[in-house]
């Protein structure tokens, strides 16, 4: 079984250290990376790690929402985004998928499917 490959988003010690912990309890499962978001090269190195999931502390202020998130989902197609919010105990998973559209009936279908 191949391991899933992982990266944790998140300049708070705290988060990346405890969610890190809790994932390296499953070695064979799971490649694990950390990055902070402050990082310049921030989306190549995510490119360049190409992980299933990116899981993000969904409180974390450095990253503006509105612009860096479009820009992953467009340059990491099938990555996984996943805004994890402790506080509240939830989890947002973004993703994107592109299709090729061939007449406004797939528009339909894609809004069924999705």
């Amino acid at each position: 079984m191949s391991r899933v490959r992982l990266v944790i988003l998140s300049n708070n010690t705290l988060f990346t250290r405890g969610i890190a912990a809790r994932l390296r309890q499953f070695p064979g499962k799971v490649r694990l990376e950390t990055l902070k978001p402050d990082r310049p090269d921030l989306l190549s190195a995510i490119m360049d790690i190409n992980p299933a999931a990116v899981i993000m502390d969904a409180t974390m202020p450095e990253i503006e929402a509105n612009t860096f998130l479009p820009k992953l989902l467009a340059s990491c197609p099938t990555t996984k985004i996943m805004q994890l919010d402790l506080q509240k105990n939830q989890i947002s998973v973004m993703s994107c998928k592109q299709k090729t559209v061939e007449n406004i009936e797939d528009l339909i279908d894609i809004a069924n499917t999705v």
